[in-house]
């Protein structure tokens, strides 16, 4: 009879596990089971294993750790949150920036913290449902929602990856050609002088084929074993430092030079102005649309998966999107925004530049305004930082 309730027992916990692990009955005839690796991810095997066992352990004492002992082990873990970072800081956001700055000032600089702020959201909910579930995003979604979903969740992440590329090269290429431009002397207001169309081409494929070959073998690094991502996430972070550094070089100078309004940045940070034109609503839901894209959603599961992450990473994962990705995308878009409003934003109309020819928000492009930096710094210095900002972000991206 005991033995007959004690079958009767286990079959109760097989049938509410729904797991089929293999079980050896224990006391009170409970299963064991044997945790696998998370999704059974090809990267995930090449981690030592004793090495994720120990950051776990470190995790589990850091999370019973007072916070400023916590805030430094956590710094030194972080990563796929800098991958996202990377992919999210390219052309879409150099554009959305360049325009709010140069168009509207200061206005507008509470949108992109706004904007990555609902991306941080719904990031955070994909890691504590990775880690959670410790499987693949695509069979969450496939099991727990619908198939179609799951499906056209994929489909549109490959189409709109393809189409997002071609901002990249048109930026990339934009940078390269400009410094050339800086290099043979050709002057932007005075064309004489400047490369013919074919040359024009020919360095603008150039300057998009070798950053092709560097981010190709940077990409299948990251998959080849633990030293190939972590040499992909050092390249991440410190292309974000240099971009932020190369348009923080132009803010502090016009600081310098007393050009900056600081009470125009604090309340455009948080006065939260909205313009009254539908130019001005469509640069504001551009700038939130480049902030996080649905191939980020995608990616954003599997790369933390592949760094062996599992249900102690929680905290981490968290911290990690904060630190990694929202402060440099609000630190390197706010630097944008602030160097075009004290630039070439018209300040004394309060909308429009001081450019030539006078452009419309859709005419405006990031190598346009960087060109007319070359007055900030000392000859063309100025056009030659943002130009190498611009190439940076799109080769990150």
């Amino acid at each position: 009879m005991g033995g007959r309730r004690g079958s009767c027992f286990s079959e109760g916990v097989s049938r509410v596990c729904h797991c089929s692990c293999p079980r050896v009955p224990g006391k009170f005839g409970m299963p064991e089971v044997k945790t696998a690796p998370p999704a059974g991810l090809p990267m995930t095997q090449k981690w030592d294993p004793a090495k994720l066992e120990a950051d776990k352990a470190a995790l589990r004492e850091l999370d019973r750790a007072p916070w400023p002992e916590r805030l430094r082990g956590y710094f030194k873990l972080t990563g796929p949150a800098w991958l996202q970072s990377a992919m999210t800081l390219g052309a879409g956001s150099a554009a959305a920036s360049v325009v709010a700055g140069a168009f509207y000032g200061y206005q507008l600089l509470w949108v992109q913290p706004v904007a990555m702020l609902l991306g941080i959201f719904m990031m955070a909910a994909l890691a504590n449902i990775t880690l959670t579930k410790g499987e693949r995003a695509y069979q969450i979604v496939r099991r727990e929602l619908h198939p179609a979903v799951a499906l056209l969740w994929a489909v549109a992440t490959v189409v709109s990856t393809i189409i997002w590329h071609f901002g990249q090269y048109a930026l990339l290429g934009g940078a390269v050609k400009d410094l050339a431009d800086i290099a043979a002397g050709v002057d932007p207001a005075n064309p004489a002088g400047a490369f013919s169309p074919a040359a024009e081409t020919a360095i603008r494929f150039g300057g998009g084929f070798l950053i092709l070959g560097l981010n190709i073998w940077l990409t299948w690094s990251y998959g080849s074993k633990p030293r190939g991502i972590r040499l992909y996430e050092t390249f991440l972070r410190w292309m974000i430092r240099a971009v932020m550094l190369a348009f923080l070089v132009v803010v502090v100078v016009q600081l310098s030079r007393s050009q900056l309004s600081l009470a125009g940045i604090f309340k455009g940070f948080f006065a939260f102005q909205l313009p009254n034109t539908p130019e001005g609503v469509t640069t504001v839901l551009g700038a939130i649309g480049a902030a996080v894209g649905i191939n980020m959603t995608f990616l954003y599961p599997y790369s933390i998966l592949a760094k062996g992450w599992g249900n102690e990473h929680k905290g981490l994962a968290r911290f990690d999107l904060v630190m990694s990705l929202f402060m440099p995308y609000v630190v390197l878009t706010s630097l944008i925004i602030i160097g075009m409003a004290s630039t070439v934003h018209d300040s004394a109309a309060g909308f429009g530049t001081v450019l030539a020819g006078n452009p419309t928000p859709g005419d405006l492009k990031p190598i346009q305004a960087a060109q007319a930096l070359s007055g900030v710094l000392v000859s063309s210095i100025g056009r030659i930082v943002f130009d190498l900002g611009f190439a940076g972000m799109a080769c990150g991206a």
